[in-house]
């Protein structure tokens, strides 16, 4: 790119997400975890069921969390079946976990680029909660669009906080949804 960009020391090729349908779904609000299986995805959905789903279910008993995709494999028996826990596996059809009763989780405390499930989650029209790490990858242009926690208790203070607030679900749905799709495109870069 250095010919088409004199003038530039850093290009940023974005993650293109794919324009989602919204989700048009009437379940009760709850968490989710998506992502496949890799090492930063295995740490962050153990951490997640063991330290922070525990103080989250503390306040809220009927909380429920959804864990989607392939990083479901490499769970333990004890944390597929903890209070609340829904294992779902790989899913076919993304949008039907998304729109605003989902609250996407990225508790990443291993570093690994750019965190697709980030993008995922606001196409996806999901409010969005993730550590300082999960963020790293895309510089400062989402630190409006997601609830930044740092730390187990912080997190599920911010979940039980969103589970119960369908106006506040939907006002950081509609934010996520339309800020990412302005800003996480490559069409300067095409141009």
């Amino acid at each position: 790119f250095r010919p088409l960009t004199p003038g530039a020391s850093h290009v940023w090729l974005r993650p293109e997400v794919p324009d989602y349908p919204l989700a048009n779904d009437n379940q009760p609000a709850r968490a989710v975890f998506l992502g496949t299986r890799h090492a930063g995805n295995t740490d962050a959905l153990r951490h997640l069921i063991e330290d922070v789903w525990p103080l989250v279910r503390q306040r809220a008993p009927a909380a429920s969390l959804w864990v989607a995709g392939s990083a479901c494999e490499g769970l333990s028996p004890e944390q597929m079946s903890a209070p609340g826990v829904r294992i779902m596996g790989r899913v076919k059809d993304l949008p039907s976990i998304g729109g605003p009763s989902s609250i996407g989780l990225a508790p990443t405390r291993v570093a690994s680029g750019v965190s697709i499930k980030v993008a995922e989650y606001l196409r996806l029209g999901m409010p969005c909660i993730a550590y300082p790490v999960a963020l790293e990858g895309f510089g400062h242009e989402l630190d409006d669009l997601v609830d930044v926690a740092d730390g187990p208790q912080a997190m599920a203070d911010r979940i039980v906080a969103l589970l119960p607030d369908e106006g506040a679900r939907r006002k950081r749905s509609e934010l996520g949804r339309s800020g990412a799709a302005t800003r996480l495109g490559n069409q300067e870069v095409v141009d």
